[in-house]
């Protein structure tokens, strides 16, 4: 019987931790679209801190929260951008887009006091291109209408 319990729970856990660590994204999804402006991507190929979302912020418009081994994708105007990941700190990347081209962004969590730190950089499109091709999990598009 104390097994069975210790089963449970143990399944438990590892079923909310694997509903908790999934990447949201609260604007269209672009990456399977055709758009007029361009394609931003935003990276989280690491599984460390899996757990700890890291908010994503384009010119102060909320994007998403990223988790371990997960993407967003989102379209930008052309035009100057920052784009903002805030966790226990704050990172930013400036970049200038020009439509129909994509760019991509690498966010590498860091260990804080109490919870993650983060760091981002802009990446080459040929490096962007072979994250997108290991594995990382789509995220759960949440569009409010």
């Amino acid at each position: 019987m104390k097994k069975t319990i210790k089963l449970v729970c143990m399944a438990s856990i590892i079923a909310i931790a694997a509903i908790s660590c999934t990447t949201k994204q609260y604007v269209p999804f672009a990456h399977t679209t055709n758009i007029k402006g361009s394609k931003v991507y935003i990276f989280r190929p690491s599984i460390y801190g899996w757990a700890a979302g890291i908010k994503v912020y384009n010119d102060d418009k909320y994007i998403g929260k990223t988790k371990g081994k997960g993407y967003l994708c989102f379209e930008a105007n052309e035009g100057a951008h920052i784009i903002v990941s805030k966790a226990e700190d704050r990172s930013s990347t400036p970049i200038v887009t020009q439509a129909g081209k994509s760019y991509y962004i690498i966010q590498t969590p860091e260990p804080g006091i109490l919870r993650a730190r983060v760091r981002n950089y802009e990446i080459t499109e040929s490096e962007g291109k072979r994250l997108m091709n290991i594995n990382l999990k789509e995220p759960i598009i949440k569009v409010k209408k």
